[in-house]
């Protein structure tokens, strides 16, 4: 007997799995790409041949993660504003969403319009739109480290202000990790410096030393810390701040 061909059942996951893939390419056309995937499964909704809930929120994140990567601000923008103003509240922008088009504008060398994406969020987390939760350290550290490639003159004290909204957005063990650490010192040694500078860097590197010998083993200093605070010394206009390193 001439067996029939046995169709495989493909789910929500499988085709999360294919808009992952080509959001995380490097394909000069992989956002269109992308796009041009949602529309044929949104066809493929209205006619019944697959369910409703392949298409969601976090499908029209993985476009704006696309263009976040290649630092198109306008682009993610617009598939953002689609998101808030679209009628069904299960599209509306999440964590995610933020995520994505901080790194656009982080990748783009605007860290003012990151963070004002990044305040943003955490004000609709007070508001309660967003639980808290969603909160991703991963969004303050981008834009931390997005000041401190930045040549503004006050560079320092934006990224000094991010880190003090992540430490009051996610108090506790979230927030304490080497990582936002290490953030924080090496945007304060790229950025352009002033007379605060090094001691600044010396009482948050006091901070995670005193944090870390009182039992938080997830803050012990290691070499990208360390590295940071000697940048730091090096850069620094100060007459003594080689003598201090």
């Amino acid at each position: 007997d001439t067996q029939r061909p046995v169709r495989a059942k493909v789910d929500w996951q499988t085709w999360n799995g294919v808009f992952t893939a080509w959001a995380e390419s490097t394909h000069p056309q992989a956002h269109q790409n992308l796009i041009g995937l949602i529309d044929r499964v949104q066809q493929l909704i209205q006619k019944g041949q697959v369910p409703k809930n392949i298409i969601s929120a976090t499908s029209f994140n993985k476009v704006i993660s696309s263009h976040g990567r290649r630092g198109n601000v306008a682009q993610a923008e617009r598939v953002f504003h689609w998101m808030q103003n679209h009628a069904d509240e299960s599209m509306h922008p999440d964590t995610e969403t933020y995520y994505g088009l901080i790194v656009a504008c982080c990748n783009a060398g605007d860290p003012s319009r990151a963070q004002q994406y990044l305040e943003q969020s955490c004000e609709m987390v007070i508001d309660g739109t967003l639980p808290r939760s969603s909160l991703d350290p991963r969004s303050f550290t981008a834009v931390m480290d997005a000041w401190g490639r930045s040549k503004a003159q006050n560079a320092g004290n934006r990224a000094l202000d991010v880190f003090r909204l992540m430490e009051q957005s996610l108090p506790g063990e979230s927030s304490n990790s080497v990582h936002k650490y290490g953030s924080i010192i090496w945007a304060l040694a790229r950025a352009p410096q002033n007379s605060k500078t090094v001691s600044t860097v010396l009482s948050i590197f006091g901070r995670m030393m005193q944090q870390w010998q009182g039992g938080n083993a997830s803050l012990q200093p290691n070499g990208t810390t360390i590295n940071g605070v000697l940048s730091c010394f090096v850069n620094s206009t100060s007459k003594h701040a080689i003598q201090q390193a």
